[in-house]
């Protein structure tokens, strides 16, 4: 049986992103070059973000303008306008980096940032020093000024409101190769999401950004009320589980321990499997987003895990139907 992710696994990785395998025999999409004009102008957009982000001189630096696949999988990406340049940093061997993406070729949204010269170096193996505990600390920074930067970098670039917890939940904080990591998810209509935006600063005395990506691809339709109530959302998810979830034997180990209301994609894990797994391998379109009851499960240390893994349960709250799952 397919070795089974873990709830955080399932979160960071494929409820932010939607990754997934493209299935075998998809025809696979052509990407239709830049013109000379739009070349022009996205790098002329580019170089305009570049000095309002940072300081550095990239006026002698060539700019590679071109076209990319926004994703094998779903066909509403069109393709994504990438800006990449290399530059020359004092005191670093090699060429620098620094990439922005553009939602497509019809949009001026800033999708994706990153620029090296604000990345620690990661040395290889060979040269590899444990680091002091000095090392693992910010140096030119505290933790609320690099999320108060966060926020007023994100408005720059068109996300607002980054600190509010009534339209952003903090799903991970952290400071690793002298750089503080955030990643937000949205809140509509008073629920979570999972359309984020992550974001990096450098623990440098301006806290320029190291890092971008916003995720904000959100439907404008969406269903704005749960018509489930929490108790009814229990027990269609404790029938579901008994139908559905293919390792029988760990039923009567397995309790519930609580719910929410968010929005997310079906899967159709357990009641489409593509494999005695469970797993479906589906994969969600753009307008199927909606509002599920996420039920929790936990199973003990005896279980066929090994672990106390939880398994989730998905019900559409408006319908009560069975939308996949997790563990």
């Amino acid at each position: 049986m397919r070795t089974r992710l873990s709830v955080v696994s399932v979160c960071a990785v494929g409820a932010l992103c939607y990754c997934a395998a493209a299935p075998s025999g998809r025809a696979e999409r052509k990407v239709v070059p830049l013109t000379a004009e739009e070349k022009l102008k996205y790098e002329k957009l580019a170089r305009e973000w570049m000095t309002r982000l940072w300081t550095n001189d990239y006026s002698q630096v060539k700019a590679t303008v071109y076209a990319g696949r926004g994703s094998d999988t779903q066909d509403w990406l069109d393709d994504i306008v990438r800006i990449e340049m290399k530059f020359p940093v004092a005191g670093r061997q090699n060429k620098q980096s620094l990439q922005i993406h553009f939602r497509d070729k019809h949009s001026e949204k800033v999708e994706y940032i990153i620029n090296s010269a604000y990345a620690e170096y990661v040395p290889t193996r060979e040269e590899y020093v444990r680091p002091t505990q000095e090392d693992l600390m910010p140096k030119f920074t505290t933790e609320e000024q690099a999320r108060k930067k966060a926020e007023e970098h994100a408005r720059m670039l068109g996300v607002p409101d980054l600190l509010n917890p009534g339209k952003f939940d903090l799903r991970s904080a952290s400071f690793t190769q002298k750089t503080w990591l955030y990643a937000f998810t949205a809140r509509i209509n008073g629920y979570p999401s999972l359309y984020g935006v992550s974001i990096a600063v450098a623990d440098t005395p301006r806290m320029e950004l190291q890092s971008w990506q916003n995720m904000m691809d959100i439907p404008e339709s969406l269903p704005a009320n749960a018509v489930l109530t929490a108790e009814q959302a229990q027990g269609k998810a404790e029938k579901y589980l008994k139908q559905y979830f293919p390792l029988k034997d760990a039923l009567t180990k397995i309790t519930f321990v609580t719910n929410r209301v968010e929005y997310a994609a079906p899967n159709y894990h357990y009641i489409r499997p593509a494999d005695a797994s469970g797993f479906s391998g589906y994969i969600p379109k753009k307008d199927e987003t909606t509002l599920i009851w996420v039920n929790y499960f936990k199973c003990p240390p005896s279980s066929p895990f090994g672990v106390p893994t939880p398994v989730l349960i998905y019900v559409d709250a408006v319908t009560g139907e069975m939308l996949g799952g997790a563990d």
